[in-house]
């Protein structure tokens, strides 16, 4: 967990809809971590009166125990809640082109939508048998969320630039 110095804070909370199913890396040392696309989307109306919507994608990396969380648990089209901060990272790649990116670095995920293809029946209304739960990087604590919705499609776009991470 990061401190706050001299009164400042970084902090991020998504919910939104998981672009992709996440998949787990390591590094050299051994560690765990996932990149993740989350969308969001705000909506408002025009001056004639229609609906407009704008969809936001957020770069979202996952470390140790939280990796392995949305990894087991998340798929594409999941809502998530992400709590976290924002930083950013510069790297050159092998034809010496500088790069950078801001991610959001999760402190805490929760998957909350129940996988459709759960083998337990749910009546309407009821909490679903298998809750959704949260897990940090560093306790790798879990608790109960209660569900939401089923899952949404969205088209992720492809960035201009690899999302590998430079290790």
């Amino acid at each position: 967990m990061a401190y706050n110095i001299k009164g400042t804070l970084n902090q991020v909370t998504l919910s939104g809809y998981l672009g992709h199913k996440p998949e787990l890396k390591y590094t050299p040392a051994g560690v765990a971590v996932s990149s993740l696309s989350i969308a969001t989307t705000v909506g408002w109306k025009d001056n004639a009166g229609f609906l407009q919507e704008k969809t936001e994608w957020h770069k979202v990396v996952a470390w140790g125990t939280a990796a392995d969380y949305i990894v087991k648990h998340g798929f594409k089209g999941a809502r998530v809640l992400v709590v976290g901060r924002n930083e950013t990272r510069s790297w050159e790649d092998k034809q010496e082109k500088k790069h950078s990116v801001t991610e959001v670095i999760a402190e805490q995920i929760s998957v909350l939508t129940v996988a459709a293809d759960s083998s337990t029946s749910q009546q309407p209304g009821q909490p679903a048998a298998s809750s959704p739960q949260t897990a940090s990087p560093k306790s790798g604590g879990q608790q109960d969320l209660p569900g939401t919705a089923g899952p949404r499609e969205f088209s992720e776009p492809s960035p201009d630039d690899s999302d590998d991470l430079p290790f």
